[in-house]
């Protein structure tokens, strides 16, 4: 019975060095940690997305895109020339319409 008590006692007074570290002390390493990979990819990419906006302001500087459709057909996007208005873009309809029908 002895050699029991001494084995309980033995466990319940473990003095290795504590694993035990405090949830707020953890939470502000992973934010670090997270904080510090989102800075990562953020610079990592920026130069992808400087292009990609620059290229969106060159198309829209230079060109104006137009949606149509109609009932009885699918919708197609137009890419007219900048300053194009609203009759050009009926006008290019009009006209590719014309050039699909005259394919088939």
């Amino acid at each position: 019975q002895e050699w029991h008590w001494e084995q309980t006692q033995a466990a319940m007074w473990d003095a290795s060095p504590a694993t035990f570290v405090p949830d707020f002390l953890e939470n502000a390493v992973d934010s670090r940690v997270r904080a510090d990979r989102i800075q990562e990819r953020t610079a990592r990419l920026a130069p992808y997305i400087q292009a990609l906006t620059k290229a969106q302001s060159n198309l829209a500087q230079e060109s104006v895109f137009v949606f149509m459709s109609s009932s009885d057909s699918d919708g197609k996007i137009l890419t007219l020339p900048a300053g194009a208005c609203v009759l050009d873009a009926l006008k290019e309809a009009k006209r590719s319409s014309r050039h699909a029908n005259a394919v088939w």
